[in-house]
């Protein structure tokens, strides 16, 4: 693992973070994270070392404990990120949820079968019936939750089908560096090129 850790200067009058380190050569790293609440700086040559901060052990894994273990960290990132966004919606927007959209947003794990509040949370009745989220709050899942992965229909945002909208935030495992960036979308890291990403 070739990884350099530096305090953050959360502190410092201006305000800016550790110049990128470099390596014995005199080249950066290929990677920077901004982990720990912002506390702390990982300049990394790859994303399994990144992973390897955020993961216990996670670079003596074999191929197949290294999904499951970024599984484990998605949906512990999910059950935090949904925790908050439910802490913070004011009760002038509370009202205006329906109930079945309130239930999806507090439900623990990821949701399905709710179709447009007509189905039952957490079953199937119609495989046919594709759950739409038209809230504005944000719903936090798991991308390895559902199809292809399992039987279960993704669910699609109000915004259209497409890889990123606002209102699904989508946790993405299956790959190191898709799943990085993904909790870097979240807010969980901030990760990128040691150019590019910035606390």
């Amino acid at each position: 693992m070739t990884v350099v850790i530096t305090p953050n200067q959360l502190a410092a009058r201006d305000n800016r973070a550790p110049s990128p380190a470099v390596k014995m050569d005199g080249s950066q790293f290929e990677w920077r994270m901004f982990y720990d609440s912002n506390r702390l700086v990982a300049d990394c040559e790859t994303t399994e070392d990144a992973l390897g901060i955020l993961i216990t052990g996670y670079a003596a894994l074999s191929a197949e404990d290294k999904l499951q273990a970024r599984i484990n960290l998605a949906e512990t990132v999910q059950l935090k990120a949904r925790t908050m966004i439910a802490s913070r919606i004011t009760p002038e927007t509370a009202e205006k949820l329906k109930d079945w959209e309130w239930e999806v947003l507090t439900s623990a794990g990821d949701s399905y079968g709710w179709g447009l509040g007509e189905g039952t949370l957490g079953t199937i009745e119609n495989d046919e019936v594709i759950d739409f989220w038209f809230s504005d709050l944000p719903l936090v899942l798991v991308t390895t939750s559902y199809a292809p992965h399992t039987e279960i229909p993704r669910p699609i945002s109000k915004e259209g089908d497409y890889e990123e909208v606002k209102n699904l935030i989508w946790l993405r495992p299956e790959y190191e560096l898709d799943f990085l960036r993904s909790l870097s979308r979240i807010g969980y890291i901030a990760f990128g090129t040691a150019q590019n990403v910035v606390n």
